[in-house]
């Protein structure tokens, strides 16, 4: 199996990128974890057209990943599953996984192997309004919406249909990352910020947008880093208090609280709060 919180696959330089397999990691201690990280290849992400990959990401359940390419598509993959069209790489990638853990401790390096490696099986191809090469992109926590960055823009897309569902413009430089707040905190207070996206750029801002309303203007703008902000994600504090967290190229890790603006209203004793 691919565990999605490893290293695997990753961008290549080259127009395809590698899988690396190994046994589940459930049973395992954090120590143990650490030292069974996949090491060896057994499959390919083989299919952009020219240049290289430069991102991939997996879906919240690790099952599927998706890669953004010098080609100006994202590709939607299930790295486990071997392309029908190569099925004679069956028995041999099966033998590969299982003798994974057993080989780590042999081979230094992936490309070291000899034997040619099948390519995993391509599920779907999106391009529509991608017009530059795509460096930042993620998927929703329900695995429905595929967010990613044509350069300054941002675009939504339906991860059945392929069918671009918005776009929102702003930033003044390119997109580094992208993100999906409270996507990935299963349990937290952010969980219902699935629908506000965030983008962060070049530019040193992040900005907040709505994909329930129609506006194109952004819900938010964060200003505070001095240069580029190059990954933007939510969290929880201690307290439990949803946040947005940020780093930049200037060295700081920034984190603010979902909350737009507060109240009290003395009639009712009671504290107002506006959450993103």
């Amino acid at each position: 199996a691919v565990c999605s919180k490893m290293p695997a696959p990753f961008p290549s330089s080259k127009n395809y990128a590698y899988t690396y397999g190994s046994e589940a990691f459930e049973d395992l201690t954090e120590n143990e974890a650490r030292s069974e990280v996949p090491s060896v290849a057994v499959a390919e992400l083989k299919g952009h057209d020219e240049g290289p990959i430069h991102i991939v990401r997996f879906t919240a359940d690790g099952k599927y990943c998706v890669t953004g390419g010098n080609d100006r598509t994202v590709r939607l993959w299930n790295p486990t599953r071997i392309d029908p069209a190569h099925t004679s790489h069956f028995r041999e990638t099966s033998s590969t996984f299982t003798s994974a853990r057993q080989n780590d401790k042999q081979q230094q390096q992936p490309s070291n192997q000899s034997k040619k490696l099948p390519p995993a099986l391509p599920i779907q191809k999106y391009a529509e309004g991608h017009v530059h090469p795509i460096h930042a992109l993620t998927v929703n926590s329900s695995s429905t919406v595929l967010l990613s960055a044509s350069d300054k823009t941002l675009l939504a897309t339906d991860l059945v249909t392929a069918q671009t569902k918005q776009k929102w413009w702003g930033h003044y430089g390119r997109i580094d990352h992208v993100a999906c707040l409270g996507g990935n905190n299963e349990g937290s207070v952010a969980s219902a910020g699935e629908d506000i996206y965030a983008s962060a750029s070049y530019d040193a801002t992040v900005r907040l947008w709505d994909a329930r309303s129609r506006s194109k203007e952004p819900l938010m703008i964060l200003e505070d880093a001095k240069d580029a902000v190059t990954c933007v994600s939510s969290g929880n504090s201690a307290l439990g208090d949803a946040q947005i967290i940020t780093s930049s190229v200037d060295g700081k890790v920034r984190v603010r609280l979902y909350i737009e603006n507060a109240s009290f209203d003395h009639a009712q004793n009671t504290l107002l709060i506006c959450r993103i």
